[in-house]
């Protein structure tokens, strides 16, 4: 990273059968996240390409768009695409409201598929610090497509959501802080589980 913005990024994963790296190499405009361009390939040899690009509305995040291309093996310089992610994201006041996240596929005539599409519905918020809001915004906007776990995308958020509802189905969360306000456990409701933060 320089002056605080990340560079480069590494990501590394192992789905048990296939080990995937990807190297992105990271644009800002004035300190703002532009895009980041990916190189990635699978331990099998097969590689893609993944470009990476934000746009924002009020000065906040509202919409991260991942595109994939594939890489021919046998002629590297044709491609083809494989799919998008992406999520549109709305707020109220500082913190996010709702969450669209769609997984795209290109058309393939005469066959066509529907995009992929969840929306989470993030409310009842605290008036204390969100600790992923603390990290780097670019690792934030990387990490929301490589995990599908909300704390990435909830990062946008200035306080911690209690209530999130996806789909219809709902969990309402109860947080325990520390003395400097950062959560230390947020228990779910219906035994949904129990997310438990630790700091240096």
């Amino acid at each position: 990273h320089d002056n605080n913005n990340i560079k480069k990024i590494e990501i590394v994963q192992n789905d048990g059968s296939i080990i995937t790296t990807t190297n992105f190499t990271i644009t800002y405009n004035n300190g703002r996240f532009v895009e980041a361009r990916g190189v990635g390939k699978e331990d099998t040899g097969n590689s893609f390409k993944n470009t990476i690009t934000a746009s924002y509305t009020n000065n906040k995040i509202s919409k991260i768009l991942s595109k994939m291309v594939g890489v021919d093996s046998v002629d590297p310089t044709v491609t083809y695409d494989m799919f998008s992610l992406q999520s549109d994201i709305t707020y109220t006041s500082n913190n996010i409201s709702t969450w669209k996240f769609s997984t795209i596929f290109p058309a393939t005539p005469p066959v066509t598929v529907p995009p992929i599409v969840i929306t989470s519905n993030l409310s009842d918020y605290d008036t204390k610090v969100n600790p992923f809001n603390t990290l780097p915004e670019t690792y934030n906007i990387i990490s929301s497509l490589y995990g599908f776990e909300s704390s990435a995308v909830t990062g946008f958020s200035a306080n911690n959501y209690r209530k999130i509802t996806v789909d219809g189905q709902s969990a309402t969360y109860v947080y325990t802080y520390d003395n400097d306000g950062y959560p230390t456990k947020a228990v779910a409701d219906h035994n949904l589980g129990t997310l438990t933060f630790q700091y240096q």
